[in-house]
């Protein structure tokens, strides 16, 4: 009896080895949040012919949701996202008049900022067991306000939109247990060019962002 509970729980105890030590299935929905730092580039014709640009930088927060679906190591999915952003720049210059107009140099300070990203990625990647090695790519937006300043008694005029493009990515996830999963990733966003006030002012953005994530997976 006891030569064969011995036996038995041989053939158990390396089943069950195997079954903790079994690669993470990435099939399914999950919940997260990311954090990380975004610097972009701005640059901003007025008029539609004077330049001027500026960095666009500040940290980015916020949650996402997605599902994924595992065929052998191959791994495809979609996931959306919506987050907050403390970046936001200043393009200072001055302006010379002469008559007619009152004469002298006038200075100025236009500011502008992006509170909020969202996109629309799609996931493809390769399980390593519990590393998952992806790239992404899909739609992405984000809202540019826009303070101009006035030369004359520097005061300020907003306008804000919403400016539609593109992202591209890449990154790393890993799995900590069955269902928390760990992320590192860089994305590329290109969010084109858009006019504000009513069309004198075209501003076109892009940025780079790193950042880190937690998700849980069901």
């Amino acid at each position: 009896m006891r030569i064969a509970a011995a036996a038995l729980l041989g053939l158990l105890l390396p089943a069950t080895v195997l079954a903790d030590d079994a690669p993470r299935d990435w099939s399914g929905p999950y919940l997260g949040a990311y954090a990380g730092y975004g610097n972009g580039g701005l640059d901003v014709r007025f008029d539609g012919i004077h330049p001027g640009d500026t960095r666009v930088a500040g940290a980015v927060g916020g949650g996402f949701a997605g599902w994924s679906l595992q065929s052998g190591g191959l791994v495809f999915g979609l996931e959306a996202e919506v987050g907050v952003s403390s970046a936001e720049g200043e393009v200072k210059g001055s302006v010379t008049l002469v008559p007619p107009d009152l004469p002298g140099t006038y200075h100025y300070v236009d500011k502008f900022r992006t509170p909020w990203t969202a996109r629309l990625r799609g996931r493809a990647g390769w399980a390593c067991g519990d590393l998952l090695l992806f790239a992404a790519g899909g739609l992405s937006l984000t809202e540019v306000r826009f303070g101009y300043q006035s030369i004359y008694d520097q005061s300020y005029s907003y306008d804000e939109g919403v400016q539609v493009g593109w992202t591209v990515g890449a990154g790393l996830d890993y799995a900590i247990d069955g269902h928390l999963t760990a992320r590192a990733e860089y994305l590329y966003d290109d969010w084109g060019s858009a006019w504000y006030f009513d069309h004198p002012d075209k501003v076109t953005l892009s940025a780079h962002t790193v950042r880190l994530a937690i998700s849980y997976g069901f």
